[in-house]
């Protein structure tokens, strides 16, 4: 999981399957969880961008990708869209 001001940012689903594992947000003010993805592949290590208005992760469709969405789960984006490489850990630094 990843936290930033009042928001937590995390991967749910069974730890025994894999096509459940779905991105999430927890609202620490309001403690409302928002299920920000919603599909039958894996998707897991997801961090906050851009002063938390955006969020990567990693996703098993199609090809193992990086992908970026904004932070209410709206205009998501493949990045990588690379099948010639298995991208799985993702992780955002503003170190420019």
């Amino acid at each position: 999981p990843q936290w930033h001001d009042d928001r937590i940012v995390f991967t749910t689903g069974s730890p025994f399957d894999a096509a459940t594992w779905e991105i999430a947000l927890l609202d620490m003010t309001t403690r409302e969880v928002t299920q920000l993805t919603d599909n039958a592949v894996n998707e897991g290590t997801p961090d906050f961008m851009l002063g938390g208005a955006e969020i990567v992760y990693s996703s098993g469709s199609p090809n193992s990708d990086v992908f970026r969405m904004n932070g209410d789960g709206s205009n998501v984006r493949n990045l990588t869209n690379d099948s010639s490489f298995i991208d799985t850990s993702v992780s955002y630094s503003c170190d420019f």
